[in-house]
C-alpha cells in the first residue's frame, strides 16, 4: 500500500510556490481565469503543503505576481514563521506578450533571490498538490544539482515541480527570463531543458525523477483535473512495476 505522508525530517528545504490569483488579459494559453476560482484552488493547496512543512520540517515560500499577496496569506489565515510570501512585480506591460511561462522564470528568478538559507528547493504550482511529494523530495536531496520530469525525447521537462540547489535555481531562472517568448513558440519547458542540457555537457549533475510526480488539482492552461484516484493507481503501478510509466 502507497504511504503518502509518512513523516520524514527536510530541515534545509525550501519548497517554492508559485501564485498568480489575477491573470492578465494579455497572457494566452490560460483557460482558467476566474480568479476566485484561482484563489480557492491556491488556498487549498498551499494549506496542505503548509501542513506538510509542520510535519516535517521544510519550509515554504509562496511567490505571487498579480498583486493580491495580502488576499492570498489573509484567505489561508494564520501563517507559521516556516512561511513566507513574497510580493512579485509583474512583467511589464509591453512585455506581457512573452507568456506565463515568462512570468513563471520571472517568480522563479525573485524566489531565488530569497533563498540563501536553504541547501536544497522544491518547486511546485502553487495550486496544485503533490501525493507523492516526500518520495520525490527526499530521492532528490543531494544526488544531482537538477532532478527533473524529463519528457522521453530530452526535449521538455515538466515545469510544474522540479528539485535543485539554490545557485541552480539562480541560473536557471535567469536563463529562462532572457529567452522565454511563447509569442516566439520559446517556452519555459524547452527553455529550461535546453539549460539543463548544455550544464550537464559541462559536468553538472542533472537527474530524472524515479517516480512521476502525482498531481491532484486543476491545470490552469488546459482545464485539465488532476485527481487523486488516477494519481494514486499510476502511484501502485509503478511502485509494483518499480518503474516509471512514460510521461508523453
Amino acid at each position: 500500500m502507497l504511504r503518502y505522508d509518512v513523516v520524514v525530517r527536510l530541515e534545509g528545504t525550501t519548497v517554492v510556490l508559485t501564485a498568480t490569483v489575477v491573470p492578465s488579459s494579455k497572457v494566452g494559453k490560460v483557460r482558467l481565469r476566474n480568479s476566485n476560482e484561482r484563489l480557492k484552488q491556491y488556498v487549498w493547496a498551499i494549506s496542505w503543503w503548509m501542513e506538510r512543512s509542520r510535519r516535517a520540517g521544510f519550509s515554504l515560500l509562496v511567490a505571487e505576481n498579480s498583486g493580491n499577496i495580502d488576499q492570498l496569506s489573509h484567505s489561508i489565515g494564520e501563517i507559521p514563521q516556516s512561511v513566507r510570501f513574497i510580493d512579485v512585480q509583474p512583467p511589464p506591460e509591453h512585455e506581457m506578450f512573452r507568456g506565463k511561462g515568462f512570468q513563471e522564470a520571472l517568480l522563479l528568478d525573485a524566489a531565488s533571490k530569497e533563498l540563501n538559507d536553504c541547501t536544497h528547493i522544491f518547486k511546485c504550482t502553487g495550486r496544485l498538490r503533490l501525493l507523492n511529494w516526500r518520495k520525490l523530495m527526499t530521492s532528490s536531496i543531494g544526488q544531482a544539482a537538477v532532478t527533473a520530469d524529463w519528457s522521453p525525447q530530452l526535449t521538455a521537462i515538466d515545469t510544474r515541480s522540479f528539485a535543485c540547489g539554490p545557485n541552480a535555481l539562480a541560473d536557471m531562472a535567469a536563463w529562462a527570463a532572457q529567452r522565454v517568448d511563447e509569442s516566439r513558440n520559446f517556452h519555459l519547458e524547452h527553455t529550461l531543458a535546453e539549460w539543463l542540457l548544455q550544464a550537464r555537457m559541462k559536468g553538472l549533475p542533472i537527474d530524472q525523477f524515479e517516480r512521476s510526480p502525482l498531481y491532484v488539482g486543476e491545470s490552469a492552461s488546459t482545464a485539465t483535473k488532476y485527481k487523486w484516484t488516477r494519481a494514486h493507481v499510476r502511484g501502485v503501478i509503478e511502485q509494483a512495476t518499480r518503474s516509471r510509466l512514460v510521461r508523453r
